[in-house]
């Protein structure tokens, strides 16, 4: 991140780790932000929901997990206590 910092925005699926959806498969609640999307908002990442029928490949979203997490702890995002979450 040093050398290339941070990207714009994050393509995602509507998982519910990433999004809050009110009805199944409807559109996205924006206003409702995840743990993740609350993060992605600190770094100052926009989201773009998915809504076609395509998975990300599981392999990418293992990668994404790692980086955002120790990407986030380097940027001076807060990390709440288990019981907060």
């Amino acid at each position: 991140m040093e050398a290339k910092g941070l990207f714009d925005s994050l393509y995602t699926d509507r998982g519910s780790h990433y999004w809050h959806t009110p009805e199944a498969g409807g559109k996205v609640y924006k206003d409702n932000p995840t743990q993740f999307g609350r993060a992605m908002a600190e770094l100052g990442i926009g989201m773009i929901a998915a809504y076609c029928r395509e998975r990300v490949p599981e392999g990418l979203l293992a990668t994404l997990r790692r980086g955002v997490h120790s990407g986030a702890e380097g940027a001076g995002a807060r990390v709440l206590a288990p019981g907060r979450r």
